[in-house]
């Protein structure tokens, strides 16, 4: 089946159709502000982020210049004390070198002696060398073979491997050399524990150090280029600043600190961005939304005044052209009328044709005079006077009449209210608009067809609601059913619909016309019950007519 069509349309709300929407510029000025205000605060959460990072940056460089002043510190120190250890054992062994020699020149030393000497000074190995190559040592072997016996500018010698220094000493009263050697495992071991391996580990174990190295200077680097950029790492989960300056003897030192704090202080600010702006977004749309809300009814308070007011001009020109037509017409009217009659009653050779033809010419006047009469009424401006009425026992009174007729044609007609209070309306401008809907339908609906009328009470007005069947006109041409002479019946005016709604709207109320489901149309009106309505209750209802 083909799913009905639904128009709604409320008397007073009618557009026409293609409308394009009014522009809407204060909401868009407003989200135009919400957009700059959340690119300022981008802006200024950007320069939070790099504000934060130079000052995390300018301390770690802070850091790793303390740093590399300890460790050049130490280097200096460590040079200096090894320069005064060597410069201690070559004097020392200068010294003892010499008086060996002194001794040997008074009496030779033999092996037994130089070795008793060795152990009584503490030094490692001593060799006297006497003319033509012959050697006295102890202990054997001591100097390593291939260490150099040459008399240099520097004396003493000191061979890594070993832990060993060495200084030759040239003999003073004879050809010769004398060589004695100190061991350096105190002094290696003293290097070892003050060298710059050792600090760079004792350094990256201190908080907030990762790792502290000395590495080759990367290509490209100037020499005069001593601290370069703090960068920033994170990978491999990761996180941590490093910074790299160069040292005097052209490597470069790598420091690796701590930067947990950093990161989640940067994810902490970029989390309040856009919570902040998440706020001023949402802000900005129930701004806008409330704008767009206050803008709209506004425009529409607008436009259903200039519609009110255009129709109270066309009122107001019908009125004048219907009261001149109705004067200009009923005149004629009622001299063509009364000579019918005349000739009905005194021309009594008139042959039945010609009765027969007066009845219709009778009729036809009396038409045309009812919609004189139409017109003048719907022109008329309506001044409701309101009173207690008990809308229940009105739409009872007005449906009852068409039991009979709707019987006779097969339609069922069905009228049910649920509100038996009273409400402030015009009685009979009331009854008025519930005969013409009740005569509408009955008029439009076909054999065996129905007709349901409800009276029920919906957030404070009363609305009456009649359905039937019968509906054929295309769904884009159902609100025109309101509009004044338009009509789908052959005899019709056209008028019954719009004075309905000429009459809901002097009562302040509106009416709606939709298609529920394919071929029935449904007309309600809805009028204010006003302060004197009573209580909402469930009766029985009114049933006429065929099936049931």
């Amino acid at each position: 089946m083909q799913r009905a069509s639904e128009t709604v349309t409320a008397a007073g709300d009618q557009r026409p159709s293609g409308q394009t929407g009014t522009p809407r510029p204060r909401w868009l000025v407003n989200l135009l502000a919400v957009g700059i205000l959340i690119l300022l605060t981008l802006a200024y959460f950007f320069w939070q982020v790099r504000h934060a990072q130079d000052a995390f940056s300018q301390n770690v460089r802070r850091h790793a210049g303390m740093l590399a002043g300890v460790i050049r510190l130490n280097a200096r120190s460590t040079l200096l004390a090894r320069k005064a250890i060597e410069e201690t054992i070559e004097i020392f062994l200068s010294d003892t070198a010499r008086f060996i020699d002194y001794l040997d020149t008074v009496k030779p030393f033999t092996g037994d002696e130089l070795q008793a000497y060795r152990l009584e000074t503490g030094l490692a190995g001593i060799r006297i060398v006497r003319p033509g190559g012959k050697f006295t040592e102890a202990p054997a072997g001591w100097l390593p073979q291939g260490a150099s016996l040459e008399v240099g500018r520097r004396r003493l010698r000191h061979i890594e491997s070993r832990a060993l220094y060495y200084l030759v000493q040239p003999r003073t009263a004879s050809p010769g050399v004398v060589v004695v050697g100190y061991a350096a495992r105190r002094i290696e071991q003293l290097r070892a524990e003050t060298g710059l391996p050792r600090l760079l580990a004792e350094l990256s174990r201190l908080p907030g150090i990762r790792y502290v190295g000395v590495e080759a200077a990367p290509a490209g680097r100037s020499s005069d280029q001593d601290v370069f950029d703090v960068d920033l790492v994170e990978r491999d989960g990761e996180r941590y600043a490093q910074a790299r300056l160069r040292m005097d003897d052209g490597r470069v030192l790598v420091i690796r600190g701590e930067a947990v704090h950093f990161f989640k202080r940067r994810r902490q600010l970029w989390m309040e961005f856009f919570v902040f702006s998440a706020l001023i977004a949402l802000s900005g749309a129930l701004v806008s939304w409330i704008l767009y809300r206050y803008q709209g009814a506004y425009l529409e308070r607008v436009r259903r005044l200039e519609n009110r007011l255009a129709r109270e001009r066309e009122d107001a020109a019908l009125g004048r052209a219907s009261a001149t037509i109705a004067h200009e017409i009923r005149n004629p009217l009622n001299a063509v009328s009364m000579g019918l009659q005349r000739l009905q009653m005194e021309a009594h050779e008139l042959s039945p044709d010609h009765r027969g033809l007066i009845d219709n010419l009778l009729q036809a006047v009396s038409r045309t005079d009812g919609i004189v009469r139409d017109l003048k009424r719907y022109a008329q401006p309506l001044q409701p006077q309101r009173g207690e009425v008990r809308p229940a026992e009105l739409v009872k009174d007005i449906v009852a009449p068409y039991g009979q007729t709707c019987r006779k044609a097969g339609i069922r007609l069905d009228f049910r209210s649920d509100f038996e209070g009273n409400a402030a309306l015009d009685a009979q401008l009331v009854s008025q608009a519930v005969e013409n809907l009740v005569k509408n339908a009955v008029e439009a609906q076909p054999d065996d067809g129905f007709i349901d009328i409800r009276l029920y009470r919906e957030r404070g007005e009363v609305v009456i609601g009649v359905e039937n069947g019968g509906f054929t006109l295309a769904p884009e041409r159902l609100e025109r059913l309101l509009e004044p002479y338009f009509t789908t019946k052959v005899n019709g005016s056209g008028l019954g619909l719009a004075m309905v709604t000429r009459i809901a709207r002097a009562h302040g109320g509106r009416v709606i016309i939709r298609s529920p489901r394919e071929g029935v149309l449904r007309v309600e009106v809805r009028l204010p019950a006003g302060a004197n309505s009573g209580r909402l209750q469930t009766t029985g209802g009114v049933h006429h007519g065929g099936k049931p």
